[in-house]
């Protein structure tokens, strides 16, 4: 990789970054590259770590509180909130400036307030995740139905679609506590769809327990036992295993990022002409997606001028803009200027773009707020729903236990 610097060389000095895994090999292969390429041409020392992306949320915990922390480190946008409630991260608004300036390009509104807290920008956005709905559409084709626009037509397509014998389930929904975040963002869109929310507006009275949630809760129990559409294996699965399951053929629909277009588009995976991808389904309120993305913080009382410069030089066009088409459709651009790539002018493709502003913070209607941060990282309604499938708790018992939780998360802080 030959490295175009955004700044002159300087005195020497050493850099400590913590990445994670990504589902695209190409990422972790394009970074050390680049952190290599990077150290030889300024000097700097780098320590580049990768680590898979649960086990990240756990370093960084033990690091902010023995107060060893990295100089940069890449992380989920849902985590933002919860590093700057425990005071670990800076403000980054003048340094989203430079590089503006830098690159004569413009973050988008969106990319700047998933990672901002208080109306202050808590890192440096690398990407957004659109996510939509995966289906087949030979299946569906075979079943007589459409790609699903609404919740109820969810259902619908996954009973008519279901067929256990031959192995297939209409519903791919991973409800396994992997640690990540699909379930999570999952559930909350179908709660935002049909009226209901974690928090009210205020983001800090707790409406978990609402009659719209509690029908959300009673669906996917019924999806899971009712009419078995969901895999009973599912209860097992991390992130990853919905991604697994729709390229094994044995789920008709998913629910993801174009992390799986992407994957199999590099894999030339035959299933991928059967594939087609649409809008999350709409509910009574409308569409919506938990927005996710990857973002660089740095931290607070550390290192400031080699972070700095790092990022700087990564946001270049010339590197930047060399790794966003290979990540698309699974990384959707932060900077305005990049929607006009020519991977996003074939209409197939530009549903990520529109699937982008849906996207809503993770406090929705309500600002994004540390507790709201630990109550995704925590996975508490998952392990709501889960107590619901599995041990039989009354959907609305179940959430009366998770805003107990959550209101306990609250008073920590």
């Amino acid at each position: 990789m030959t490295l175009a610097l955004a700044w002159g060389a300087s005195a020497a000095d050493r850099l400590v970054i913590w990445d994670k895994t990504e589902y695209i090999p190409f990422y972790n292969e394009f970074m050390a590259q680049f952190v290599q390429a990077w150290s030889e041409a300024t000097g700097i020392e780098v320590e580049y770590t990768v680590v898979p992306p649960r086990d990240l949320i756990t370093k960084l915990m033990t690091a902010v509180e023995s107060g060893h922390v990295p100089d940069i480190a890449t992380v989920e946008v849902g985590m933002v909130a919860q590093l700057a409630g425990m005071g670990a991260t800076t403000i980054t608004a003048d340094l989203l400036a430079a590089i503006e300036a830098q690159t004569g390009d413009r973050f988008s509104e969106a990319a700047v307030r998933l990672v901002s807290i208080d109306g202050q920008p808590r890192g440096v956005p690398t990407a957004t995740f659109p996510a939509a709905l995966f289906y087949r559409n030979d299946l569906l084709e075979a079943a007589g139905v459409e790609p699903p626009q609404t919740i109820a037509a969810f259902r619908e397509v996954a009973r008519r679609t279901n067929n256990p014998r031959a192995g297939i389930y209409g519903a791919g929904i991973p409800l396994g506590r992997s640690g990540g975040n699909d379930i999570e963002g999952f559930i909350r869109n179908l709660f935002w769809a049909n009226g209901g929310s974690v928090f009210a507006e205020d983001g800090r009275t707790v409406v978990v327990d609402s009659p719209q949630n509690v029908e959300v809760f009673q669906m996917l129990v019924e999806m899971y036992h009712q009419d078995k559409t969901i895999p009973p294996g599912a209860l097992s699965w991390d992130d990853g295993g919905n991604n697994n399951a729709y390229m094994a053929g044995t789920a008709v629909m998913v629910f993801n990022s174009g992390s799986l277009w992407a994957n199999m588009a590099d894999m030339g995976h035959p299933l991928l002409a059967h594939t087609g991808v649409t809008l999350m389904p709409a509910g009574p309120q409308g569409r919506y997606n938990l927005g996710g993305g990857n973002t660089m913080v740095l931290f607070a009382g550390g290192n400031v001028a080699a972070p700095e410069r790092f990022i700087r030089d990564f946001m270049t066009p010339e590197h930047y803009g060399q790794l966003l088409p290979r990540m698309a459709p699974m990384w959707a651009p932060v900077l305005e200027g990049m929607k006009d790539l020519p991977f996003y002018q074939d209409p197939v493709n530009r549903v990520w773009l529109e699937a982008g502003q849906i996207n809503v913070n993770v406090g929705y209607p309500g600002p994004a707020t540390p507790w709201a941060g630990e109550v995704l990282s925590s996975q508490v309604l998952l392990r709501a729903l889960q107590t619901a499938i599995v041990d039989g708790v009354p959907p609305a018992e179940a959430l009366q236990n998770a805003k107990r939780e959550i209101e306990a998360i609250m008073a920590k802080y």
